[in-house]
């Protein structure tokens, strides 16, 4: 049975954005000399493993769709092409590809200086990253995949400072300061742009119309006070247990703000 088509298609969707964050960067690694061979090596695995996983997600989408061939269409396609279609479309995935073949060739050329020159290899690189981002486009387009997803990966891959923690708390601390503030306008209150005055104006309000707002709400901004200025202001990437702060106490403040009129 292939994978829910839904949450495959988010997943190839997160490996196209990682694909083309990681070709951005080996572009301009290319362009330096001497050429930074480690790092060339480095973001070439990267590629590689992002290029495997994108093929296994492609495989599981192609599955799901062939699963839905009504039961005279499978049996043409069958008799056809002499295989089911599942047997055909592993069959396709199992052959080496060109990207894989140029991929080890290139590492390999980095792995031997004394065989291979800088500007060789910097033409194979060119060529692969140009031919690469044309498949990419190709694939993009066919499957409909989900381009935020793809966006944000390609971001975090092409500035790898940013980390994927990083990503999710200033999505949360941005959604917490927007539904502050477009509250306190439902309630007909202006906001003043200072996030905690806005917030403490909003927890007094709601009281006062008999919302119970529990402790937990109300030490929000305590709690994650200097994670926020850290995340927002310094680039600052959360562990992975002030994530767990962050996304719990702001999925409750906001499930508070939906449910109170």
């Amino acid at each position: 049975m292939a994978a829910d088509s839904s949450k495959t298609v988010v997943n190839a969707s997160r490996e196209i954005g990682r694909l083309k964050g990681n070709l951005k960067r080996l572009w301009e690694l290319s362009k330096q000399s001497p050429l930074d061979r480690n790092n060339c090596k480095e973001v070439l695995l990267e590629i590689r493993k992002s290029f495997r996983l994108l093929l296994a997600y492609i495989q599981d989408i192609i599955l799901e769709s062939l699963e839905k061939l009504e039961p005279t269409e499978y049996t043409l396609f069958t008799i056809i092409i002499g295989k089911t279609p599942e047997e055909w479309v592993k069959e396709i995935f199992r052959m080496p590809n060109i990207y894989e073949s140029d991929i080890s060739m290139i590492i390999s050329f980095l792995d031997h200086p004394e065989y291979y020159k800088d500007e060789d290899i910097k033409d194979k690189i060119v060529s692969l990253v140009e031919n690469l981002e044309v498949s990419i486009s190709k694939l993009e387009r066919r499957l409909s995949l989900k381009q935020g997803i793809a966006k944000i990966s390609e971001f975090l891959s092409t500035f790898p400072q940013f980390t994927e923690n990083w990503s999710i708390a200033v999505c949360y601390l941005t959604a917490m300061e927007i539904a502050v503030k477009n509250k306190l306008k439902e309630l007909g209150l202006k906001p003043t742009g200072e996030f905690k005055k806005d917030y403490e104006t909003l927890l007094a309000n709601l009281k006062d119309k008999g919302i119970e707002v529990s402790e937990l709400e109300k030490q929000l901004p305590k709690i994650l006070w200097d994670i926020r200025n850290k995340v927002i202001h310094e680039g600052y990437s959360p562990s992975f247990e002030e994530l767990e702060i962050i996304t719990k106490y702001i999925e409750k403040l906001l499930a508070l703000l939906t449910s109170s009129k």
